[in-house]
Order: structure tokens, then sequence, then C-alpha cells
């Protein structure tokens, strides 16, 4: 464990130093999306350590994005006022469905059809709204001035430092914060009779939980409407950007440091796939993503049983 955390902190550092060198603007940016999506994939943890696994957690990614799309276009609202903006719409959406079924004791199977299929809901829905979501089209974000208000670069730079200090600030909150919250979550997540046995309020807990992830992939819509400037349903919400999530964190083995290194090997290969499939076999990349997602879960499964 600590061997890991040590070569993750050694990663960033060296991460952070990598401007220096006159290093391709195509890597940055894949490291800009890989980061991002560790940092998804460690607000999706949050949760999966306590047993609920959400199959539409980039609802609250796209949720993210468009409330910062929809605050951000009159002009005149600050980046800052547009963060607050989306993560409260997000957390109007995790509250109560995170208080229906964890007070009903909605899990398993049942508990990840129902985040997938408010996915789904929402992707459907934005599309229809055409008028004020550009459809299926998307929306793009004109702000031609830079500035830290709105902020908007031309440079990746900013964006490159941001979302590494967004991963390194979250680790350290895990670390040194979060530590008994992540621990009683496993507890519960191993054996619920046992954690009810033991005093723990396990629909506190999991509801905390679901908040606090929401919150961290919400913020993630916002950098990434800021970052590309650009988003669509299928992006915001579609089944993809939840299962590059997945496997993310199913690959990182539910550990923070883990899935850093899994991002950097899942994103980067999405764009390989995508590159090299996209032309001829488009559609293809997703079917893979599937295969590894299943083989995943098979050899958890097996561990599991074997426990």
């Amino acid at each position: 464990m600590y061997n890991i955390e040590g070569l993750l902190i050694l990663s960033i550092s060296i991460l952070l130093l990598l401007p220096i060198f006159d290093i391709n603007p195509y890597f940055v940016h894949i490291i800009i999306l890989s980061t991002m999506f560790a940092v998804m994939a460690a607000g999706w943890n949050l949760l999966a350590i306590a047993g609920p696994v959400s199959l539409g957690h980039a609802t609250f990614f796209g949720l993210g994005a468009y409330f910062t799309y929809f605050s951000l276009t009159p002009g005149n609202i600050s980046s800052y006022v547009a963060l607050l903006v989306s993560v409260g719409v997000a957390l109007t959406l995790t509250i109560p469905i995170g208080y229906i079924t964890f007070r009903f004791g909605i899990t398993g199977i049942y508990f990840a059809l129902v985040t997938i299929a408010f996915a789904e809901i929402l992707r459907q829905l934005f599309i229809s709204l055409r008028e004020i979501t550009g459809g299926s089209l998307g929306v793009s974000l004109f702000i031609k001035e830079q500035s830290y208000l709105h902020f908007i670069f031309d440079s990746k730079m900013p964006y490159y430092y941001l979302v590494i200090s967004i991963f390194l600030a979250i680790f350290l909150i895990n670390k040194l914060a979060l530590n008994r919250f992540l621990k009683i979550l496993t507890v519960i997540g191993n054996d619920e009779l046992t954690a009810a046995s033991m005093g723990i309020n396990i629909f506190k807990y999991k509801l905390l939980a679901f908040v606090l992830s929401s919150i961290v992939n919400s913020i993630m819509g916002w950098f990434y409407v800021h970052y590309l400037r650009y988003i669509t349903p299928d992006v915001a919400f579609g089944l993809l950007t939840s299962v590059e999530i997945i496997i993310i964190g199913i690959l990182g083995m539910l550990n923070f440091a883990g899935i850093f290194f899994a991002s950097l090997f899942i994103i980067p290969l999405g764009e390989v796939l995508r590159a090299a499939l996209g032309g001829v076999y488009a559609g293809l990349n997703i079917f893979i993503y599937g295969l590894i997602l299943l083989l995943l879960v098979i050899i958890r499964s097996i561990r599991i049983g074997k426990r």
C-alpha cells in the first residue's frame, strides 16, 4: 500500500515538472483527460467501497457540465458561481435518489439499474430539449475573454495544473481527513450485518458517500466544459462515460493510487482504439470496453468467492 502511494506521489511530482520540457500538446491533453477520469473514478469509488455500484455515474458529470454551460452562457457570471450551481443541481438529484434507495434497502443490481435508468432518462431529455441543450449535437461554450473569472485560457497548462491539483487534493483529503470514514465504508461494503451490529448507521454513511461521490463528479463536469468548451448528451450522460469510470475504478482495485495508474492506461487505450477503429469499425472500441469490464467483474467475483 505504502509503496504504491509513494509511487503515486513520485508520478504526480514528475507530471508537475513535465511542462518544463517541450512536450507534445496532445500528450498534455491525454494526461489531462486521464487525470480527470481518475478523479471521477475516485469519486465513484467512494460509493463502491460501501457496496452500491453505480452504473450511471456519468449523470453527475453531465449535470455539472451542462449547468456550468447554462450558468456561463449569459457571460456575466463568475465561473466559481457556476461551480456552486453545478454542484447544487447534482445534489438535488443525488439526495432524493440516495434517500429513497438506501432507506428502502434497494441494493445490488436494483441500485445499479436505478442509476443507469436516471442517466438514460437525462440523456434522452437533453437530446429532446434542442432549443436549450442543442439536442444530440450538443452545445459549445463561447467566451472570448481569457480570465480567471471565467477560467478560460488558450493554453492547456492552467487546466493541466488544475486537474492534477484537484486529484492530489482529493488524495490528501482521503488520506488525512477521511481515513476513518473510508474504513467505515469498507466495513459496510464487506458485511452490512457486521457493520450494523457494531452500531454503524448504514443508511447515513451510504447516503453521505453518495453525496460526496456526486460532488466530485459534478466538479469534473464543470472542469470538462471549461477545458473542451463543448458537451453533448452522449458524452455527458452516456453509458460509455460511466463504463470508463467503472473500468478504471475496478482495474485500480478500488484503491486510490491504483485508480490513478489504471486511468493512465485506460484513457490512452481508448484514444488509440477510437483512432484505429473509429473509421472502419466504428463502435468496436465500445465492444472492447465491454469485454474488459466483463473480465474485470469475473475476476473480482472469483476473488470475493475465495474469501
